[in-house]
């Protein structure tokens, strides 16, 4: 219980500097955020991008046709063997490169 006392006294001092802060940024923007310009403004083109994102997101994963999964572990085991082919191409190209600075510029 003491703990609980604690930490909650704890939250109150980093909370309240930042609500003084907010309340004093609303008092400030009350005339912008009065104008008429502004509340059109905000209704057309202010509007937030991540506003029914997740709802969105949630309703458009049902029009998903998902593979079986044969065509999963197919496409899986492709970007494997792409990815390792890939790591041995890069790594014989830095090898090379690398020798190939060294006789350059050591000799």
């Amino acid at each position: 219980m003491a703990k609980t006392k604690r930490f909650g006294k704890f939250k109150s001092l980093i909370k309240a500097p930042f609500v003084n802060i907010f309340k004093f940024l609303k008092k400030l923007t009350v005339p912008i955020r009065s104008n008429k310009a502004y509340k059109t403004a905000r209704k057309s083109f202010l509007k937030s991008p991540f506003k029914g994102y997740f709802k969105e997101s949630y309703a458009e994963l049902k029009h998903v046709e998902w593979p079986d999964w044969k065509t999963s572990w197919k496409l899986t085991g492709t970007v494997i063997v792409f990815s390792v082919a890939f790591a041995v191409l890069t790594t014989f190209l830095d090898i090379g490169f690398e020798k190939l600075a060294k006789k350059i510029f050591l000799n």
